[in-house]
């Protein structure tokens, strides 16, 4: 196997993601999905232990549902937000929620968010948006 063909089998090798949903057979799916594609993954089931797993592990990339009991999506991408970059403040966020009209959309870019997916979403979707999502910090 060359350097090409590995890229493309495990195109999110070394990639760290944290996925916050409240469902956790959905972190589950997600977490299996995306540790195919080579990303290590981390895992929280709302937005405070989110907060927490996030200052700890220091992902690459954020993927959080918006709808979770108590906390949200946005409230936690606005957390992550008021940090120091150096702290994570930057690290790309996707929004990954069943609200998929026009304002929710803006409404995640306005909280922090850097893409908005919808559920349910493809593998191969959510494989390329965290790619998409990484380039865009890469750029910076």
């Amino acid at each position: 196997m060359n350097a090409t063909s590995s890229s493309q089998e495990r195109p999110l090798e070394g990639v760290r993601v944290l996925v916050v949903d409240d469902n956790p057979d959905l972190n589950d799916l997600v977490r299996e999905i995306l540790a195919e594609a080579g990303a290590s993954v981390d895992t929280a089931e709302s937005a405070p232990e989110a907060f927490l797993v996030f200052r700890r592990a220091r992902p690459n990339i954020l993927l959080s549902d918006i709808a979770m009991p108590d906390e949200d999506g946005y409230s936690l991408v606005r957390r992550v937000r008021a940090l120091l970059p150096d702290q994570g403040g930057e690290v790309p966020a996707i929004a990954l929620t069943a609200r998929s009209g026009t304002e929710h959309r803006h409404e995640a870019a306005r909280a922090g968010f850097t893409l908005n997916l919808s559920k349910p979403v493809h593998p191969e979707a959510l494989i390329a948006a965290i790619g998409r999502a990484r380039g865009s910090l890469q750029g910076r």
